[in-house]
């Protein structure tokens, strides 16, 4: 009888320790999809404010850049169903 005692309180010991390490880990992989989460939010301001159609023609001024006075055509093949 105490030998099976011993046995079950070991066995629940180690429980304890396993699932105590899984707590762990899920504490750190929370903090991390946090992390990316939040740099994933600053990624698409950034693309929100760097795709500002003022802000990309100021930058290609100031790069020298000008605006064509040409108007673009886009020709496509006329196709038959022959």
């Amino acid at each position: 009888m105490l030998l099976a005692v011993v046995g079950f309180i070991i066995l629940f010991v180690s429980n304890v320790i396993a699932v105590n390490s899984l707590a762990s880990v899920i504490v750190e992989s929370s903090s991390a999809l946090q992390r990316t989460l939040d740099e994933n939010q600053q990624l698409r301001a950034d693309i929100s404010r760097l795709s500002e159609a003022d802000r990309i023609t100021t930058e290609a001024q100031r790069l020298g850049f000008v605006q064509s006075s040409r108007t673009s055509m886009i020709l496509t093949p006329i196709t038959s169903d022959n």
